[in-house]
């Protein structure tokens, strides 16, 4: 049985099963199916809170009965700390207890202590079962509880609901802040790539007329090639002064992977070199893979290694449904059939690329076809084509340090805001430890004391909970003899 401090004077500290019994009323679902059916899926976790329900008739096994201020205690994974309380009767998994209401414990008081940090733990620590643990009420019931006279139970439980109800509003306006980053982040990616972003930098700063000449001679070559139909009309678009629109394919060497013979130990074992696969596109700068490969393989296959620097991206698989994944390279890699790779010219600087390619992400996505057997695919002249606004290479780099700073600058924001959240997890469970400590609100005592009153101590109201268990033990005992 786990030991806990002294109490404050008026409490008590007493096991769990001295206090609350669980219910063991049952039924079958087909007896009433238009009830309520709460199973654990329908508590959130950690959060006290129904999130949704079904209905008995949809459920075939028999269910446990509660009633609207029941307490329902989820004991299959107790880690996922499923308590909650509804305002209805219905019917639940046999997998949650059932604690009915009692005249002498207020039901939310418990329901926050059973969602303390301490009681989850114990619970989980002491669960049976590897694949589905589960903790039973006899082991519950040896923990101890304080327990503080009723009239200080009603306070601690508004005092908790206030501070929790304020923690709850942060924490909406915290949840926010990562879509209106996203929002950023893609405002500051179109203003790169249409020259809004560096209009200032061009009233200040000269290209050099030998590399203007130079990008000027390789768009003259670039600009002869017929755009992506797909979105054409983007190169409507006006574009500062020695920008232009060149296609996508036409800014370095297209490279196509593959996947050597799984049937050759030769290409795999004892692999060095990274083989990139769509599992592997979850950063924007690739430094290694999941699978590797032999230089067997790349010699014996048509394989090629991509230097650092080269642009790799996803154009077969499901994740085009939703993403369009693209990367750089930080090592040299190689790449499998469903990606595609290019290599950067001189006239273009690869992370100007990849910041091009990510704010044209959601236009490509439109063009994404899905094949006879629903394979979503990006074809090969389709991004070939596509189009890129193109600044000279002084211009590209100033993008790219701005961005990157503005991107850091939402990073920080987000590193806060992600630490804020988890401050607010951390207050809910030190405002818990005070409440069940007598440090959350006054105590009856201190109350009794301070308005010079008497007052009712918490070992009165236990013995009166032990009263009323008795008397409903001898009346089960009697009608058992009856029966």
């Amino acid at each position: 049985m786990p030991e806990r401090s002294e109490v404050p004077e008026g409490w008590v500290s007493v096991p769990l099963g001295d206090v609350i019994t669980s219910s063991k009323e049952k039924t079958e679902p087909s007896t009433n199916p238009s009830l309520i059916y709460i199973g654990l899926e329908h508590i959130e976790s950690n959060a006290c809170r129904i999130i949704g329900n079904g209905l008995a008739g949809d459920t075939k096994s028999t269910k446990s009965v509660f009633y609207k201020g029941d307490l329902l205690y989820g004991k299959l994974r107790p880690y996922l700390n499923k308590v909650c309380i509804p305002d209805f009767d219905g019917v639940c998994s046999t997998d949650i207890l059932v604690f009915n209401q009692n005249l002498h414990l207020d039901n939310h008081y418990l329901m926050r202590f059973l969602s303390t940090s301490d009681f989850v733990d114990y619970a989980n620590n002491n669960s049976s079962g590897v694949q589905l643990p589960r903790i039973n009420f006899q082991k519950l019931s040896e923990y101890q509880i304080p327990l503080p006279p009723l009239a200080e139970q009603h306070r601690i439980v508004a005092s908790i609901e206030a501070l929790f109800a304020r923690l709850d509003a942060a924490n909406t306006r915290l949840e926010r802040v990562p879509g209106i980053l996203k929002q950023f982040r893609q405002a500051v990616l179109a203003a790169a790539c249409d020259g809004r972003l560096t209009e200032d930098w061009r009233q200040t700063n000269v290209v050099f007329e030998c590399e203007a000449d130079y990008l000027a001679a390789s768009r003259a070559v670039l600009n002869n090639e017929e755009l992506s139909p797909a979105f054409s009309h983007t190169v409507q678009k006006d574009l500062p002064s020695m920008w232009k629109h060149v296609t996508f394919g036409s800014l370095g060497d297209w490279k196509s992977g593959a996947t050597p013979s799984k049937s050759n130990p030769n290409f795999w074992i004892s692999g060095q070199i990274p083989w990139v696969s769509p599992k592997d596109m979850k950063t924007e700068a690739i430094t290694d893979s999941i699978d590797h490969i032999t230089t067997e393989a790349v010699e014996k296959t048509n394989l090629h290694i991509l230097p650092k620097d080269s642009l790799i991206f996803v154009v077969r698989g499901m994740i085009l449904a939703r993403d369009f994944p693209v990367a750089l390279t930080e090592h040299e890699v190689t790449i499998n059939q469903d990606m595609r790779a290019l290599i950067p010219s001189g006239c273009v600087y690869p992370r100007y690329l990849l910041q091009a390619l990510q704010n044209q992400a959601h236009h490509i996505l439109r063009a994404v076809r899905s094949s006879t057997h629903g394979t979503k695919r990006l074809e090969s002249p389709t991004l070939k084509t596509w189009p890129i606004a193109l600044p000279p290479l002084p211009e590209q780099n100033e993008i790219v340090r701005r961005v990157d700073a503005l991107f850091a600058l939402a990073d920080k924001i987000e590193a806060e805001v992600a630490a804020a959240h988890a401050k607010t997890e951390t207050m809910r469970q030190s405002i818990l430890a005070q409440a069940f400590s007598g440090r959350l609100v006054p105590t009856e005592a201190e109350l009794a004391q301070r308005e010079g009153r008497e007052y009712e101590p918490a070992s009165v109201l236990l013995e009166r909970i032990h009263s009323e268990k008795k008397e409903k033990t001898g009346r089960r005992g009697i009608q058992s003899t009856l029966v």
